[in-house]
């Protein structure tokens, strides 16, 4: 059972690692840029599929097969809303990708900037220790002169 655990993670691994694939500011906005153009599509289709079912509909009703001319304009709109549906499905796997690697690229950042921030936040810690030190030493400094005013 031991085994079959590290053959999973050594076949599974390569799997992971494709997913936190990092992007760059340009590739990221033509990815959602062609996902816009997509949801854009697909608006545009189910929106043209709407108005072709409304007017087939009224046409229908001139027809003297009423209910098979309905059946096929209705059969239509769901092929149309259909192809929508899928170009809608692969522009959310497009954003939701670049989101993925958005958020990787974002964390390899941190990461990678993690060591400096963490000596810039030590020599913040420090000066504020010396400003502090100084200041105690000012305010001792007070007090004895104060001390020395008072007890000539």
């Amino acid at each position: 059972m031991k085994h079959a655990a590290w053959i999973f993670l050594f076949f599974a691994a390569p799997l992971f690692a494709q997913d936190q694939q990092f992007i760059g500011e340009e590739e990221k906005n033509e990815l959602l840029g062609k996902a816009r153009a997509m949801r854009d599509e697909a608006s545009a289709i189910r929106d043209k599929a709407n108005r072709e079912y409304a007017a087939s509909e009224k046409a229908c009703w001139q027809k003297f097969l009423v209910t098979s001319c309905l059946d096929e304009a209705r059969r239509a709109q769901r092929q149309d809303v259909e192809r929508a549906r899928k170009i809608e499905h692969e522009a959310r796997d497009i954003e939701r990708d670049v989101k993925k690697r958005d958020v990787a690229t974002r964390e390899a950042k941190r990461i990678e900037e993690a060591p400096r921030r963490q000596a810039e936040a030590a020599e913040r810690a420090e000066k504020n220790r010396q400003a502090q030190e100084e200041a105690l030493r000012r305010l001792e400094r007070k007090r004895a002169e104060h001390a020395e005013r008072e007890n000539p």
